[in-house]
């Protein structure tokens, strides 16, 4: 993952970080993004060459879930992230880091009780199989990154650099306006599937970690949250 190269893209992925998608995007691609994207360049030699977007973040179970403390001792499946994880653990849950590629199977046979992700990926790993609730909770937000290696990337002739930072400027687009045209259908193919849609109540679960964050400011820099806040203003 990502923030295992440069913790920053651990906050990018928090709860509640960004107010909406529009939002994310308005930072990454201003001069705090810019910080963070030179923080790798620095540091690992990669150059992200562009953003795209999978998706909110949500919840399945198979109980229903209204407020932080209904997750209260539920196994839910999250990536190794430790924002993520201290976040799942606000909110009383008790969450479980699993390969993706092991979720379908701990559902089924009751290792984990939930697990979270886009609307795409519960689709795709047919999620709906194992799960009754839906619950659209929008917890994080899931941008899709590209990346090259800043050695090769500085290599090339600049006509195919260019070509390059076009085709990645023209995935962010494509993405964005494809999901944004697709969820509803998303939505029925799960509700056709059986799934219960259920909406939380979102302002206590963002109350519930809005200051969670802070827990990691001696990784990616004091004051970068507050920054990434003031800049949704």
């Amino acid at each position: 993952m990502l923030s295992r190269l440069e913790p920053a893209w651990g906050l990018i992925a928090g709860q509640y970080v960004f107010k909406d998608a529009e939002s994310m995007f308005k930072v990454l691609s201003g001069p705090i993004g810019e910080e963070i994207r030179n923080r790798l360049i620095t540091k690992r030699n990669i150059r992200v060459l562009g953003i795209g977007y999978l998706g909110a973040r949500h919840l399945t179970a198979n109980k229903p879930i209204y407020r932080p403390e209904d997750l209260k001792g539920l196994k839910i499946r999250i990536p190794n992230i430790p924002l993520r994880k201290a976040s799942f653990n606000a909110w009383n849950a008790a969450p479980t880091p699993m390969a993706f590629s092991e979720v379908y199977l701990a559902l089924k046979q009751g290792v984990v009780d939930g697990q979270e992700n886009p609307l795409p990926q519960i689709i795709a790993a047919k999620f709906y199989e194992v799960q009754k609730y839906l619950i659209l909770t929008g917890h994080a937000l899931n941008p899709e990154i590209l990346l090259i290696s800043e050695k090769k990337f500085q290599s090339l002739p600049e006509e195919y650099r260019n070509i390059l930072l076009e085709g990645a400027n023209v995935f962010k687009e494509t993405s964005f306006e494809e999901y944004n045209t697709l969820k509803y259908e998303l939505l029925e193919k799960l509700l056709d599937e059986g799934m219960i849609v259920m909406k939380p109540d979102i302002e206590a679960f963002r109350e519930a970690v809005k200051d969670v964050p802070y827990q990691f400011e001696e990784e990616w820099g004091e004051g970068l949250y507050e920054k990434v806040l003031k800049a949704q203003e």
